[in-house]
């Protein structure tokens, strides 16, 4: 943009050309023809800043020059350079030859990278002195952290290789800093007086303690990023793992509990005071969100007797979300390893089990999407749970659960031995399906495929009702293909046959439902599909396509009149895409 800098009593009217850069909604770059070499921007690019913010509208973006030249074509690139020659002829031409004959040398420095290379005298220009004296001024005016904030700003325009050299110049005025020796030396000579600290009967230990305590128990956000997280949790735990090492006396008992982890003081207080160490940790389970999880595995690992387990399940809700409640509660209670820790017999088994199935059932009410699974393997071996907990995925199949859900309980009813029930799920799911011509390597695709076989092992009923949801939900002709195939290879139901139902034994008909179905489906996804590729398909994929004809040959020849209808569907796309000339000679030569 152009920024005018109105005349003064003692100096003319300037008129400035000025480009600001952006990424991410940052200013990464400026230049502006005042000629100003200040390391903070001159006020012609401020100016231009607050207008562009002002008046959004009114001032025009435009991509990185890298990105535009990377767009045109090499028509458009020869007519850039022929009008910026033009243009700006005695400027530029010198530079213009003498940059084309490196470029046509093929030994010249130019054409040993890649682009073109940015040196240091285009970099932003940094005053060392200036920058010097800046950061004595900061640190004159007060303490180090009144500083930190305006030189973290001076620092942050500093987005070139100077950026390295601007810290060195701010590190070098804080070492030089007569202050810095001083706290240097006192640090070596003086020894904190901690007995002042300590009041009555207090001890070095009870101090430790307490501190330890006051930090660990302060609300704090994670950092960004994995590795820092990751050191945070590790620092917690070592200074934990000490703690642990303390033994606890009355005193230290007495420490406010308002800075106490919970975890740390349920199992600090549980080998002396039971009762109280459970009360504690329930009540903080219900104000500590972000720890639940933790502290549960915690109490329910430390528990001692069934009292104090049925206690837990019996309020799941205001402790838990349903997700943790099965995943974490009824699954610890009806372990084997709480068994026998806690040497339970069968009476108190049976107990605590029909209180995980009840906690379970009522989990996958509430939340049957992430809770019904685990419900209904919780409740295996109980028959009237088993069938309630089968009854909520049901009722909860139309509207609350996905495709990818159903499918996992149907596989999970097909391994317990309940092939008419994985069926009915199966169906349920592919309902939720929807698979569109190009989605030949969708997630669910093995899923549809195994409902499917399923279907076709259970008889040809089942697969008859089958075929019409396939046929709506999926539009892939590779995929429809498939299960085309599959179903002509063997005799639908040989589960019925393991069962004694009546099966005829003979292959289904192509000519007849439900195949004649599926099989119809499958030829117009295909016809559909390969006029899709062909609206928006490159040379490149030449090849590709004419093997997505080959399958679509044998496809359409699984049909009575499959020939007829294979030779007039190539007749019309050579009709139709005459212009496409190369790829219609591939497929003149391929199939006539």
């Amino acid at each position: 943009g152009t920024v005018t800098d109105p005349a003064t009593p003692t100096t003319p009217e300037l008129v400035c050309s000025v480009s600001v850069s952006f990424d991410r909604c940052k200013i990464t770059a400026v230049t502006c023809s005042c000629g100003n070499k200040d390391i903070f921007y001159c006020a012609h690019v401020v100016a231009l800043s607050l207008y562009r913010v002002r008046k959004p509208e009114q001032v025009k973006l435009h991509l990185p020059i890298s990105e535009t030249l990377f767009q045109m074509s090499r028509d458009q690139l020869q007519k850039f350079v022929q009008y910026l020659i033009s243009v700006h002829h005695t400027e530029v031409l010198p530079t213009a030859q003498k940059l084309a004959d490196e470029i046509l040398s093929q030994n010249s420095e130019i054409n040993q990278v890649h682009g073109a290379s940015v040196d240091d005298e285009n970099c932003w220009h940094l005053d060392e002195e200036q920058v010097q004296e800046q950061v004595k001024l900061f640190l004159s005016q007060g303490g180090y952290h009144g500083s930190g904030k305006q030189l973290n700003l001076l620092f942050s325009k500093m987005r070139d290789s100077n950026g390295a050299r601007m810290l060195t110049l701010i590190t070098e005025q804080f070492m030089a800093d007569p202050r810095l020796a001083l706290v240097v030396s006192r640090a070596e000579l003086q020894r904190m007086p901690v007995q002042r600290l300590l009041g009555d009967g207090e001890s070095y230990v009870a101090l430790a303690v307490e501190t330890a305590l006051i930090g660990l128990g302060q609300q704090r956000v994670m950092p960004d990023g994995l590795y820092a997280q990751e050191k945070v949790c590790r620092n917690e735990e070592q200074l934990l793992a000490k703690l642990q090492e303390v033994e606890l006396d009355d005193s230290l008992r007495e420490c406010t509990h308002a800075h106490l982890p919970p975890r740390y003081l349920f199992t600090s207080l549980l080998p002396h005071d039971a009762e109280l160490a459970y009360k504690i940790a329930l009540r903080a389970m219900r104000h500590i969100e972000s720890q639940q999880c933790e502290l549960a595995s915690t109490m329910l690992t430390a528990a001692k007797g069934v009292y104090a387990l049925d206690s837990i399940m019996q309020s799941w809700f205001t402790l838990f979300t349903p997700t943790e409640a099965t995943s974490i509660v009824a699954t610890t209670v009806m372990s084997n390893s709480t068994i026998v820790r806690l040497h339970l017999d069968c009476h108190q088994q049976e107990n605590l089990a029909s209180s995980a199935r009840t906690l379970a059932l009522q989990c996958a009410m509430k939340d049957p999407q992430n809770c019904a699974l685990s419900a209904l393997t919780l409740c295996e071996k109980d028959h009237i749970a088993f069938e309630t907990a089968y009854q909520i995925v049901l009722d909860a199949a139309s509207t609350g659960m996905s495709y990818t859900q159903l499918f996992t309980i149907a596989r999970y009813m097909e391994h317990r031995g309940y092939p008419m029930r994985a069926y009915k799920l199966a169906t349920l799911a592919m309902a939720h399906l929807n698979l569109s011509y190009n989605q030949d390597t969708h997630p669910a695709i093995n899923d549809v495929l195994w409902a499917c076989a399923l279907s076709h092992s259970l008889g040809k009923n089942e697969l008859a009702a089958v075929i019409p949801l396939v046929v709506k939900s999926v539009k892939c002709a590779t995929v429809l293909s498939d299960i085309l195939r599959r179903c002509t290879l063997t005799t639908p139901g040989l589960v019925s046959v393991l069962h004694s139902r009546r099966t005829s034994g003979k292959l289904m008909s192509l000519d007849k439902a439900p195949l004649r179905q599926l099989l119809d489906a499958t030829i117009g996804a295909y016809i559909n599909t390969t006029h899709s590729r062909l609206t928006h398909i490159s040379p490149r994929h030449y090849s590709e396509f004419i093997e997505f004809l080959g399958k679509a040959r044998e496809t359409f020849m699984m049909a009575h009149d499959g020939h007829i209808q294979f030779t007039q569907f190539i007749d019309n796309l050579k009709q139709i895409y005459k212009g496409k000339k190369k790829l219609m000679m591939l497929v003149r030569e391929r199939f006539g």
